[in-house]
């Protein structure tokens, strides 16, 4: 046996050196008007024609695979002239100046931002999605930026309040970390609405991880990890102004402003307010269709640099009054009739510090700190829920090389607080969660094509005892259009119930809990292949992958042993999800981009005894998505189509004939589409989504008995609005 993996490893390394290729390596630099010659972090660099890209870190460097046959590099950066630089093939290490743009009335493209990335440097196969990728849809917050991205599914919790949920590889949101520039957020109470706090014209990119992730940032990623940077006060534009208007009388507005003090200090200060006031009930059920809201969002961001220290804090604060339920109960403002009245204020502030210990940055120390304030008080029907979440969270790393290029590593400690104070009816739930984290995270690199990324963390939880969380990351490039993954780890969570499944409170169901619940704790596994190839003059890049997730444990919502009830427990039996995806993009002709991809789900749990489909899961997903943009970037077209296959829906067979379900929801096809003009400093946005006008009909069980034990809002799995047509205005200088 010994025999047998020796040979197999020498086989491997043997097609490593036959096959790897180089990467480019280099440092990233921008010359101002008087001279001055600095580093810029995070400037994009992706090789013309195809997705390949990288982003330079906080000294300015960088790392990108080559391409064959392909020798130009595109270099951007707010502030500064695009550039194409020509490679030589046998180049290892370039440094790139880019000039600073100095601003006249003609505007000059260059180069074209991808609408996303894909990073290749790391051992985690991550999908950024650019400012260009953002502006491809309505995207007027996190919940709407994921139109033409077929990894994640955006859905509705239940026909009345608004609130949205995400599913990645199959499973709900909640097994997704969030991140806000690698900080946990929208946790906890902020899980219910928290996707439509954060406006799309703050967010710089979206980094889309799939499966554990890295142990540096907590022990809660099992399916995945979402990050969203947001703008940068030194990068961004000075002025930037946005007014958005759909047909259901939405309005919104954007703003942002930044300044630069000196070059060591500057601040952004971004607004975003949301305004809903129109009645619309197009069923005809009597209740409204999208949910009255009044909301605004205000955060103030300070970057400070000086030599070895770096420091970002800032403060926010957010407002929303989201009001739905029976028009008649706003029309003739009477109680007997069923209204949602939902408020919620939320107060941010956080500091985040950097110290470089010497000269060529490799050794390190960060510290992050960051206090949330969330307060709920709402009203459903007869349900009565209010919240308050405090949580206080330290992140100390200090980050360094043992073997030059070869090992580095990351150690420190955590420590996160969350005070919940929850009341449903007349019923208290009360909890203080305190959990002390120690991790360590080594990176090894022992062949130019091998990457191996290897964690492992111990928390203290002060109720539910020690998690143990390792991980591992594998990155092997078979050559130079082909590069395995494979990832290995665990990850724990614990269930916020009544945040999560707010969508049930619009409803009639009693709640009940069997047992005391538990963490939820799970492995995930996962495979990644990406293969770039070249067919009849056209490049394509195609990429499969596999991942499952085994629960040991998991919060079952049980909504198939009774119609009028919901039961929650620990899981008694098995539960997983294996989910497969393919995807082939490739550019038929130039400056127009085609994405075709395929997802299957197989989702299982056992409920009630009974081992069986999890509800509310399509069994596939197909999308294509069509992009296409003038020479000039002055007009972009960008059309996207959706297929999402059936779905098993919870078991109201006990229900009247006149309140059942079928036992399957239908296979549903949705189009999307958006025409952008560019006017100079101006921009124009047309679009519509669900452009067929598909609805779930009867989204609302017994909506002429709201009060009844048969009324159910939350059994919603496709669109409830219809049609959606938009219109808007950037203004950016």
């Amino acid at each position: 046996m010994r025999t047998i993996l020796k040979l197999l490893l020498i086989l491997v390394i043997s097609a490593n050196l036959s096959y790897a290729e180089k990467k480019l390596k280099g440092i990233v630099y921008g010359i101002d008007s008087e001279g001055n010659k600095t580093v810029l972090v995070n400037a994009n660099l992706i090789w013309q024609g195809s997705k390949i890209g990288a982003i330079s870190d906080k000294e300015g460097k960088f790392s990108i695979e080559k391409i064959q046959d392909n020798t130009h590099l595109i270099v951007s950066y707010i502030g500064f002239r695009k550039d194409t630089i020509n490679i030589e093939t046998d180049q290892e290490f370039i440094e790139i100046l880019l000039r600073q743009d100095l601003k006249t009335k003609e505007i000059e493209v260059t180069a074209k931002q991808p609408s996303l990335l894909i990073s290749e440097s790391g051992s985690v196969k991550t999908e950024i999605i650019t400012e260009r990728g953002l502006k491809k849809a309505a995207c007027c917050n996190l919940s709407e930026s994921f139109v033409t991205n077929p990894s994640v599914d955006v859905s509705y919790t239940d026909a009345i309040t608004g609130a949205k949920q995400i599913q990645l590889l199959g499973l709900q949101g909640s097994y997704v970390q969030l991140l806000t520039e690698q900080m946990p957020d929208l946790r906890g109470l902020a899980s219910s609405f928290g996707l439509t706090y954060i406006p799309g014209p703050w967010m710089e990119s979206i980094q889309l991880s799939k499966g554990t992730s890295s142990v540096v940032n907590g022990y809660e990623s099992i399916t995945g990890q979402i990050n969203v940077e947001y703008k940068k006060p030194a990068e961004s534009e000075k002025l930037y102004l946005n007014f958005y208007a759909d047909n259901s009388a939405r309005f919104e507005g954007n703003a942002f402003s930044s300044y630069s003090f000196n070059p060591e200090l500057s601040s952004i200060l971004l607004l975003s307010s949301n305004l809903h006031q129109a009645n619309h009930d197009y069923n005809s059920d009597g209740f409204l269709d999208k949910p009255l809201l009044k909301y605004l969002n205000i955060s103030n961001r300070w970057d400070y640099n000086y030599e070895f220290w770096e420091s970002k804090f800032g403060v926010g604060a957010m407002l929303e009054e989201r009001n739905s339920g029976q028009v008649n109960y706003f029309r003739e403002n009477r109680q007997d009739f069923f209204g949602s009245l939902i408020k919620n204020q939320r107060y941010e502030a956080y500091a985040k510090n950097g110290f470089i210990l010497d000269d060529e940055g490799k050794t390190s120390i960060g510290t992050i700190l960051k206090f949330n304030y969330h307060n709920q008080n709402s009203t459903f029907g007869k349900n009565i829920y209010d919240g308050l979440q405090r949580t206080f969270y330290t992140n100390i790393l200090f980050q360094s090389e043992l073997i030059h290029d070869i090992v580095s590593y990351v150690v420190g400690f955590s420590f996160n607080n969350d005070s919940y104070s929850e009341k449903l009816n007349s019923e208290n739930f009360l909890r203080e969660e305190s959990v002390k984290g120690f991790f360590a995270e080594f990176n090894f690199k022992p062949l130019e094509s091998i990457n191996i990324q290897t964690g492992f963390r111990s928390d203290f939880h002060n109720i539910y005892g020690t998690f143990l969380t390792p991980r591992l990351h594998i990155k092997y490039e078979v050559n130079e259009s082909t590069t395995i993954r494979a990832s290995f780890g665990k990850g724990y969570h614990i269930a916020n119930i009544l945040a999560e499944n707010i969508g049930l409170l619009s409803s009639s169901r009693s709640i009940n809990f069997l047992e005391k619940l538990n963490p939820e704790e799970a492995w995930n596994y996962g495979f990644n292949l990406s293969y770039d190839f070249t067919l009849f003059d056209t490049d394509f890049k195609f990429n499969a992958e596999y991942y499952r997730t085994d629960f040991i444990n998991q919060v079952i919502v049980d909504l198939d042993q009774d119609p009028q009830s919901v039961f929650f427990y620990n899981l008694n039996g098995k539960s997983y999800s294996n989910s497969f995806q393919f995807d082939l993009t490739f550019v038929p002709f130039s400056n127009f981009e085609v994405l075709t991809a395929l997802r299957i789900n197989d989702v299982k749990t056992t409920i009630n005894n009974e081992f069986t489909r999890k509800p509310m899961v399509s069994d596939y997903k197909a999308l294509v998505n069509f992009a296409y943009s003038t020479p000039d970037d002055d007009w972009k077209f960008d059309l996207t189509a959706e297929i999402n296959g059936k779905g098993r829906l919870p078991d109201t067979k006990r229900n009247p004939e006149e309140y059942r379900l079928d036992e399957f929801y239908p296979t549903f096809a949705l189009l999307h589409g958006q025409i952008t003009k560019s006017l100079g400093l101006l921009e124009f946005y047309l679009g519509a989504e669900n452009i067929f006008n598909f609805r779930q009909m009867n989204p609302i069980i017994a909506f002429d008995q709201p009060f009844s034990k048969y009324f159910d809002s939350s059994i919603i799995w496709g669109p409830v609005m219809g049609r959606m047509i938009y219109f808007g205005i950037r203004y950016s200088l």
